[in-house]
C-alpha cells in the first residue's frame, strides 16, 4: 500500500495492483502482473513483483525515481522523489534525484528501509539504526537503540524500539515530534504528521491535522502507511480505509479491492479549516512580458511566504517541463538559459508542505538579431 501526494495504489488479495486519484503523470495507472509490495512518492510510484524484480511508473524525467535498478529485491520505499530499496543480498541501493542520498548509502545488511525528503533511514540485521541523506533538521541523525520500525519524513524520522516504544527526531513545527506514549509495533510518516500501530492493532495519530490526517479511525489494523499527504490502513478483515486529504476511492468501484469502504472523516473528527489559497504575485515574481528577452538570461524567483513551507516547483517552457526546483533551493533564483526564439510561454507551479499549490503564466519573446548595416565597422 501506498499513498502519494492525491493518489495511491494498494495490492488486492490476488496480488494484482489497484490504484486511485490523480493520474497527471499516469501514477495511478498501474501495470499488470502480481506484486507483494507498492510504495507511493510525490507523482510516481514504484512496486516489487512477486519474481522479486522492480517496476516504477508514473513521471519519469531521468533521475527523479522513476528508473529503478536491475535485480532482486526484498523491500521498497519510495519519498518525494528518491527510492531507496533492499536486495536480497540485504544491502541497500537509492536511486532518484537527490545525489547525496544515492552516494551516501551505508554499507552493511538491512532488513527494513524507509525513505523521505532527499533522506533515508534504515535498520541493519542487528536492529540498529542507519540514516543519511539531508540532515537540514536532524532527521537523519540516527538514534541510539535497537529498532523494528522506522519512519522519515521531509524533516523528522520516527523508530518503533525493539521494547515497542516509539520515539522521534528531527524538526518539530507540528507536533510530530511528539507521538502518543504506548506500546507499538509499527510506524509511518507523512508531510507532518505521523501515524503508529498500537501492539493491540488501533492506530494513533499525531502532529498536522489540517485535513484530519492525524484523527484516526477506530477499529483494529494490521498496517498503516502515509507516503505524502494523507495515511491509508489496512483492517484486520482486510478492507482499506483512508482518511484526511485522501482520493476518494468508493465502494464497489471497477476493480477496487473488496471490501474497501467510501472515504470519509472518522467520527468525531473537527479538522482545521482549509488553508487559504496562495496568492502567484505573493509566491514568485516573472520577469516583465513587455519588454524582449535574452535568450542567455531567464530568471524566475520564488518568494518566502509567511506560513508556507515550498516543496517543489517545476518550470515549463512552451507546456514542456525543463527544471524542478528541490526543497533545498525552493526560494533561490530559477536561472534559465537556451530559450527558444520568437514567442514562447513560461508557467511555473509551486506546491507547499500542505498540499497547496500555485501557479503563474506569461507569454514571452526573444530579442531579435541585429542586422549588419553593411558599413564600416569600427
Amino acid at each position: 500500500m501506498g499513498a502519494g501526494r492525491d493518489w495511491a495504489c494498494a495490492i488486492r488479495a490476488d496480488q494484482t495492483l489497484y490504484c486511485w486519484g490523480n493520474n497527471g503523470s499516469g501514477q495511478a495507472t498501474p501495470p499488470a502482473g502480481t506484486f507483494s509490495a507498492v510504495t507511493a512518492g510525490d507523482s510516481y510510484a514504484c512496486a516489487l513483483r512477486t519474481d522479486a524484480s522492480l517496476v516504477c511508473w508514473g513521471f519519469q524525467e531521468p533521475g527523479a525515481g522513476a528508473i529503478p535498478p536491475t535485480g532482486t529485491f526484498n523491500a521498497i520505499s519510495a519519498g518525494f522523489e528518491d527510492t531507496c530499496a533492499i536486495r536480497t543480498d540485504q544491502t541497500v541501493v537509492c536511486f532518484g534525484a537527490y545525489p547525496g542520498l544515492r552516494t551516501a548509502v551505508p554499507a552493511g545488511a538491512f532488513t527494513a528501509v524507509s525513505t523521505g525528503y532527499g533522506s533515508a533511514c534504515a535498520i541493519h540485521t542487528d536492529q540498529t539504526l542507519a540514516c543519511w541523506g539531508s540532515n537540514v533538521s536532524g532527521q537523519s541523525s540516527p538514534q541510539p537503540g535497537n529498532f523494528v520500525s522506522v519512519a522519515t519524513s521531509q524533516v523528522f524520522s520516527c523508530g518503533v524500539r525493539a521494547d515497542h516504544t516509539l520515539y522521534c527526531w528531527g524538526g518539530n513545527f507540528n507536533g510530530q515530534l511528539a507521538p502518543p506514549p504506548g506500546s507499538y509495533t509499527q510506524v509511518t510518516a507523512g508531510y507532518g504528521f505521523g501515524c503508529a500501530i498500537r501492539t493491540d492493532q488501533t492506530l494513533a495519530c499525531w502532529g498536522d491535522n489540517t485535513y484530519g490526517s492525524a484523527t484516526p479511525p477506530a477499529g483494529t489494523f494490521t498496517m498503516v502507511n502515509a507516503d505524502g499527504f494523507f495515511p491509508c490502513a489496512i483492517r484486520t478483515d482486510g478492507a482499506l480505509l483512508c482518511w484526511g486529504r485522501a482520493p476518494v476511492l468508493t465502494t464497489g468501484a471497477p476493480g477496487a479491492p473488496s471490501g474497501t469502504p467510501t472515504n470519509s472523516a472518522p467520527s468525531g473528527a473537527t479538522p482545521a479549516p482549509k488553508p487559504k489559497a496562495i496568492s502567484a504575485a505573493k509566491a514568485f515574481s516573472l520577469p516583465s512580458s513587455k519588454a524582449c528577452l535574452s535568450r542567455r538570461s531567464f530568471t524566475i524567483r520564488i518568494r518566502k511566504v509567511s506560513g508556507v513551507t515550498w516543496v517543489s516547483a517545476v518550470v515549463k517552457v512552451r507546456g514542456k517541463r525543463v527544471k524542478t526546483v528541490k526543497r533545498s533551493r525552493i526560494t533561490a533564483p530559477v536561472n534559465l538559459k537556451g530559450l527558444p526564439r520568437g514567442r514562447f510561454s513560461v508557467s511555473i507551479t509551486a506546491k507547499a508542505m500542505d498540499g497547496r499549490s500555485v501557479s503563474g503564466k506569461r507569454t514571452y519573446h526573444t530579442c531579435a538579431r541585429r542586422r549588419d548595416s553593411g558599413g564600416p565597422k569600427l
